[in-house]
């Protein structure tokens, strides 16, 4: 049986520092809740998340709800996902989330974010909106390619392109 947390339960089980980002537990429970320690931990990709009645929660949605009282998605100002200061957090969409993700580092893959080399040495340009990819054209160099990229990032996500 699942339950949906809600504020009330998240304020009686652990604290939150606005200025650190930092969640701690409130109360013993079992041996590896202990009042006054750290909670959660951190996974592969450097996010902090915290267990709750056996449901993972990232910290930062945790920390929208706690100081908000509603659950949302959680994007990192500084793109810093171990950084859970209230400062850093701004209330997004997953799209908007997604908007500011590093770029892939594979094969055929420029350091440039938006940017891949095609079978030929051009520079090809897209963007995933939406869940579907915008074609932004074929270029010469890859810095071109990449300021189209650029340009609709700014278009499509605002505050929330990034660039690099």
């Amino acid at each position: 049986m699942t339950t949906s947390l809600t504020h009330a339960r998240l304020r009686e089980l652990l604290d939150y520092n606005p200025e650190t980002g930092v969640f701690t537990w409130r109360v013993h429970r079992e041996r590896y809740y202990c009042a006054g320690k750290i909670a959660g931990t951190t996974d592969k990709h450097g996010r902090h998340q915290i267990q709750i009645d056996k449901k993972i929660y990232r910290a930062g949605s945790l920390a929208l709800f706690w100081m908000t009282g509603r659950m949302a998605v959680a994007d990192h100002i500084n793109c810093d996902p171990s950084d859970d200061r209230w400062s850093n957090l701004r209330k997004a969409t997953p799209a908007q989330n997604g908007a500011n993700k590093r770029p892939h580092k594979r094969k055929l893959y420029s350091p440039l974010k938006g940017v891949t080399v095609n079978w030929h040495g051009r520079f090809q340009a897209q963007i995933g909106v939406n869940g579907c990819n915008i074609y932004l054209g074929l270029f010469d160099t890859a810095e071109a390619a990449h300021a189209a990229y650029v340009a609709a990032a700014k278009k499509y996500f605002g505050a929330f392109a990034r660039s690099s």
